[in-house]
């Protein structure tokens, strides 16, 4: 596969076509989410997935606010100077998430420096993305660093070495085969578990270009490489978000590490 910046991107595709249902389970959901003035990555960051979770009741919630230091090039959560902290937060998600009866909730932050915090309160799977190669990282996310992604991670595991680490990845910013597959053995010698690949799709004209679309074939390729070097579980497609399906991947990882 060869990849360059010069390429122009042809019209989304039809396998990235997204169909709209407003099930039940959605509207309940959306309407305690307005109700009690949370914040979700689901809405915030304009996610393809919405409909599909929020019906299946798996959603991913925001503590801390709902504006981000860190202005990275592909996200569409807002950037800038967040505002004072709502202290009764945290306890209106643990609610909410109770009320709803949701099969599985992801919880992350604007501003996630207090790992050993997270770890002591044992979540069924701690995750952190590198979100695309290292060559790309000035250009997409030039407020982080690779390794000290990677690090994060690898500190996890010392923590608590039972526990199932995830990161991903998206493509179509430029990124080569080659360099994927590389950033995939990076994380494996890192002893993370569970590794998720999509599709990069531009929030807005303000966002990183789309270089190029892949092919479901593509990813299908990808995940079998990925697999292969011994992740518990992967998630790979062309919709494919960091928290889609996520009640389904903890299952195979946690087998995977009880076999290793």
């Amino acid at each position: 596969m060869s990849t360059t910046e010069s390429l122009r991107p042809a019209p989304i595709p039809e396998w990235i076509r997204v169909r709209v249902t407003e099930g039940e389970n959605f509207k309940e959901l959306k309407q305690i989410v307005q109700g009690r003035r949370l914040h979700t990555v689901c809405e915030e960051a304009r996610c393809p997935n919405i409909f599909d979770c929020w019906n299946r009741k798996t959603a991913t919630f925001m503590i801390l606010g709902d504006v981000c230091t860190r202005a990275c090039r592909f996200c569409a959560v807002t950037s800038g100077r967040p505002s004072e902290l709502d202290l009764g937060e945290p306890l209106r998600v643990a609610e909410s998430v109770a009320e709803l009866g949701l099969k599985h909730a992801v919880i992350t932050s604007v501003d996630f420096d207090a790992v050993r915090t997270v770890v002591n309160a044992r979540p069924d799977i701690f995750n952190h993305n590198t979100e695309t190669v290292p060559r790309l990282y000035a250009r997409i996310r030039p407020k982080a660093v690779y390794a000290n992604s990677l690090a994060l991670l690898r500190h996890v595991k010392a923590l608590a070495p039972e526990m199932v680490t995830k990161s991903g990845l998206m493509v179509g910013l430029g990124e080569t085969e080659d360099e994927l597959v590389d950033v995939f053995r990076n994380m494996r010698a890192h002893n993370i578990d569970v590794l998720t690949v999509g599709q990069y799709l531009r929030p807005s004209k303000k966002h990183a270009e789309v270089v190029r679309y892949y092919r479901p074939e593509e990813f299908m390729r990808l995940k079998e490489q990925a697999l292969a070097m011994g992740f518990g579980h992967v998630e790979a497609g062309p919709l494919v978000r960091s928290s889609y399906h996520a009640d389904e991947q903890i299952p195979a990882a946690r087998k995977s590490l009880l076999a290793g």
